[in-house]
């Protein structure tokens, strides 16, 4: 008896057009459109230095609700998919300065524990990071100057927030603070310090630093779905739900608050996904009106505008990423099948 090997796949990718004009790329149509209702993420997305795009995506074709975690990546005009891990969640994903790829996830099909595994020359080389129960989960993960690790998640079973760490030699975990099951983030400053933000059990965004050597900080404002990341003169950026959009910079030890032109029918249960530009310019994208429409809000005309992307199609937890020549590229689920666009802030509607 002989088993087939169903991977490698060769992806046939078709064009489609959005509401806006922009083009996405159909490449997939293996994602569960119910699965990705929920708020577990199931994708996420990063470009190294050569302009080299990796997809990060669940590929429920071989099973009715776990399935795969595969990547996609192009091999001259091919598309291929490859498997990473069965099971798994919420994924996050980096390059750094020498093309070497960071990747954590929760394996929540064991337990749900920490993971994280580098991507070297084509191969994946993964281990568990916290096998505490429940682990995993809403993480984020940033590179400091050194191109260390540093990992903010969930534990479901303490309900805190916690923060993983390569930086001293072999991985060091920290409890860090109560916390809501609400995505956290992190960002490292210009002194590889960690900055994290998480949502406290009554709904308020809590930022935390290790900036002295002991981990303080303090609550922010009310909020949800936290994002902060650093940019290119060191400032931290953050952005979370507030009723609307709030993003707020720290300034010393305060956060100064910004006002954003009104949305409609933000949709909360969608984590935020936001990156700064090679000219420091914010990119925010999210969902709104009643779950259907992809929006991108940016500043890079020198004042806040939003971007509706495109008008409806059951969009599920959008991710962006910038490369070196300020391209967005955005990965998310539509109907069902995972639609990947590339596209310049001039070519924003």
């Amino acid at each position: 008896v002989q088993q087939k090997d169903v991977y490698p796949v060769v992806l046939q990718p078709r064009t489609f057009v959005l509401s806006s004009g922009l083009e996405s790329m159909i490449m997939d149509d293996v994602v569960s459109w119910l699965e990705t209702r929920h708020r577990r993420p199931q994708h996420t997305l990063a470009v190294n230095n050569r302009l080299e795009p990796i997809l990060i995506f669940r590929d429920n074709s071989h099973a009715p609700y776990g399935g795969d975690i595969v990547y996609a990546f192009q091999f001259g005009n091919v598309w291929i998919k490859r498997p990473l891990t069965s099971w798994g969640g919420y994924p996050s994903f980096l390059f750094d300065r020498n093309n070497v790829g960071h990747f954590c996830y929760d394996g929540n099909g064991t337990g749900e524990d920490l993971r994280y595994a580098q991507f070297v020359n084509g191969r994946w080389f993964g281990q568990r990071i916290d096998t505490s129960p429940s682990v995993g989960l809403d993480n984020d993960l940033a590179l400091d100057q050194q191109d260390k690790v540093h990992i903010s998640y969930f534990s479901w079973a303490a309900n805190r927030v916690k923060y993983a760490s390569n930086n001293t030699g072999g991985w060091r975990v920290e409890d860090l603070a109560p916390a809501g099951w609400h995505q956290t983030s992190i960002a490292t400053d210009l002194e590889n310090k960690a900055h994290v933000l998480s949502v406290t059990p009554n709904a308020q965004i809590n930022y935390l630093t290790n900036m002295s050597g002991q981990w303080a900080g303090g609550v922010i404002a009310a909020g949800t779905n936290p994002v902060i990341r650093r940019d290119r003169q060191g400032d931290m950026p953050g952005v979370f739900h507030r009723g609307g959009l709030q993003p707020g910079v720290k300034n010393g030890s305060t956060w100064n608050l910004e006002s954003l032109p009104s949305i409609g029918g933000l949709y909360e249960g969608n984590r935020l996904s936001f990156e700064i530009d090679g000219n420091n310019k914010l990119m925010i994208c999210y969902l709104s009106g009643g779950r259907d429409s992809l929006y991108l809000m940016t500043n890079h005309s020198g004042q806040w505008k939003e971007h509706r992307l495109d008008n409806g199609g059951n969009w599920a937890n959008p991710r962006i990423t910038i490369d070196n020549q300020n391209t967005i590229h955005l990965l998310g689920a539509r109907q069902g099948k995972v639609h990947y666009l590339r596209f310049t802030p001039s070519q924003l509607p």
